[in-house]
């Protein structure tokens, strides 16, 4: 899978996606990743990713970036440029 998708206005491109479908499970799990990059108030760059992953119906989000942020720091920071949606997805 190729794409990517928008939350607020930060755009978060899809590095890789699956589906998995198993016979002992009526909806299938999700395994997503997609990055973004942001700029700090300090105007440094920040390289964020995100893992969507497990159920369909119960993911589990997580946000990571590569300056060793926690991930309620991302989640700040990004909510500053894109309109704070992103809390609700870790909820």
């Amino acid at each position: 899978v190729y794409g990517w998708f928008q939350v607020g206005t930060r755009k978060f491109d899809i590095t890789s996606a699956k589906l998995l479908f198993s016979e002992d499970q009526r909806l299938p799990s999700i395994e997503l990743t997609a990055e973004t990059t942001i700029i700090s108030p300090s105007l440094q760059y920040i390289y964020v990713t995100v893992q969507i992953f497990g159920p369909l119906t119960e993911p589990v989000v997580r946000f990571t970036a590569d300056n060793q942020m926690t991930q309620a720091e991302i989640i700040q920071l990004l909510g500053a440029g894109g309109g704070g949606t992103l809390q609700s997805l870790t909820d």
